[in-house]
């Protein structure tokens, strides 16, 4: 991880921005989103420790109910982007 801003982008790498999903207890968490045409039927709940935030080693996943986890404000602009992208199902990473 890199802290910005840098002098000049290095045109072979590609550059994300981190999220920080850290929790109180030293995790980190990420909401995967199922989006099956125009509803979010479930949300699956992924932790892991945060020395292996990049690694798809977790601690636990739990499936939630949207409810849980997003508002209806929230649910309303992941469908919007979903209409605009025109995607019929989809399984989205969303990081609170």
């Amino acid at each position: 991880i890199i802290e910005g801003p840098i002098a000049a982008p290095d045109r072979a790498s590609v550059y994300q921005a981190v999220i920080d999903n850290e929790t109180e207890d030293g995790q980190v968490e990420d909401m995967r989103l199922v989006i099956v045409g125009d509803t979010l039927p479930l949300v699956y709940v992924k932790r892991r420790p945060v020395a292996t935030r990049f690694l798809n080693r977790n601690s636990t996943v739990a499936v939630r109910d949207v409810a849980e986890c997003l508002s209806p404000a929230e649910v309303a602009l992941v469908l919007r982007a979903v209409r605009a992208l025109g995607l019929d199902y989809n399984n989205t990473v969303f990081n609170n």
